[in-house]
């Protein structure tokens, strides 16, 4: 399986470059004419990171840093990851 296409990245390059912005169908397509995807890769339209990560925040206001509350961020994410598999 071939890695996720972010068609706004693309669709962003192309606009930076030439000034032209597309819709990201021809975006797609012309990715696809171009012979840099096929058809069936998964290059659709942006639906956040929830499947690359556990979160969309980009920080947390409640970070702690004492030990033993690391302690217990790390075993929490070790039981998720495994709970995932």
């Amino acid at each position: 399986m071939s890695s996720p296409v972010n068609l706004y990245y693309v669709r962003a390059a192309i606009q930076a470059n030439t000034g032209i912005r597309l819709s990201l169908r021809e975006t797609k397509r012309y990715l696809v004419e171009e012979g840099l995807i096929k058809d069936d890769d998964d290059a659709n339209e942006f639906r956040g990171y929830s499947e690359f990560y556990w979160s969309d925040e980009a920080s947390s206001p409640n970070v702690s840093e004492e030990p033993q509350d690391v302690r217990d961020d790390i075993a929490m994410a070790i039981r998720l990851m495994e709970n995932n598999r």
